[in-house]
C-alpha cells in the first residue's frame, strides 16, 4: 500500500472516530434526559426557561351536588399577578387531586404510567387564538404527558391544611374550541416542564 492510500485511511480512520464520538455522547445524553429533580425551580417551554408571573397559592374546594350525595373537588391554583385588578384570580398552574386515593409523604406518580388522582395544568397569558375562539393549554393528562408530586400534609376539608411540591411535570400544549370543545395539536409540538414548584395552602370555598 502507498505512502497516499495510507494517509487516507488514517484521516477515514479519524473522521470515522470523531463521528462515533459524537454520536454515543447524543446517545447517551438522550437516554439521560429524564427529569431532574434537582433542576432549577421554574417552568421551561421546549427547554427554555420562563419567567411569568405566577402568584402565591391558593387552596380551594368545591362542593358538587350529585342526586342525593355530595362529591367534593379538590384544586391548588398559583394564579397570574397579570391581571392584578380582577375580582377573581386568573389560574396560572391548576393542581387539581383526589384525596381519597392519594397516600401523604410519597413521591406520587401522575398521568401517563400513573395515578388519574392528580392533573396539573398550565394556562397562558399568549398564544391563544383570539380570533377563532380558540385557547391554548397544557395538561398532565394530554399525549404522554405525566409527572411526579408529593403531599407533605394533607387536610381534604374546608380550613384544612395542604402542603406539598410538584417536583417535576411534563405538560403538553393543545388548542381547545371554546364552543365546540374540539381539541387541535399546535403545528409545532409544545411541551412545558415545571421543577420544584412547593405549595402550602388553607382549602377555602372555590370561587370558581
Amino acid at each position: 500500500m502507498d505512502t497516499v492510500s495510507l494517509k487516507e485511511n488514517r484521516v477515514k480512520n479519524h473522521l470515522y472516530s470523531a463521528f462515533m464520538t459524537i454520536f454515543c455522547a447524543l446517545l447517551v445524553s438522550g437516554c439521560s434526559s429524564g427529569p431532574d429533580p434537582s433542576k432549577e425551580f421554574g417552568i421551561y417551554l421546549n427547554g427554555k426557561l420562563l419567567k411569568p408571573t405566577i402568584g402565591e397559592p391558593i387552596g380551594y374546594v368545591q362542593e358538587l351536588e350529585s342526586g342525593y350525595t355530595y362529591n367534593y373537588r379538590y384544586s391548588i391554583v398559583f394564579p397570574r399577578k397579570f391581571y392584578t385588578r380582577d375580582p377573581v384570580p386568573r389560574p396560572g398552574i391548576i393542581i387539581e387531586f383526589d384525596p381519597a386515593d392519594i397516600e401523604s409523604g410519597q413521591e406520587i406518580p401522575f398521568g401517563t404510567g400513573g395515578t388519574n388522582a392528580v392533573r396539573v395544568e398550565y394556562h397562558p397569558v399568549g398564544g391563544h387564538k383570539l380570533n377563532e375562539a380558540v385557547m391554548l393549554a397544557y395538561s398532565s393528562r394530554h399525549s404522554a404527558g405525566g409527572g411526579k408530586i408529593r403531599f407533605d400534609v394533607l387536610e381534604p376539608q374546608l380550613g384544612g391544611r395542604v402542603k406539598g411540591t410538584i417536583i417535576q411535570s411534563t405538560l403538553y400544549g393543545y388548542y381547545e374550541a371554546m364552543e365546540t370543545m374540539e381539541i387541535t395539536e399546535p403545528p409545532k409540538p409544545r411541551k412545558l416542564e415545571l421543577f420544584n414548584w412547593s405549595f402550602d395552602v388553607t382549602l377555602e370555598e372555590s370561587i370558581f
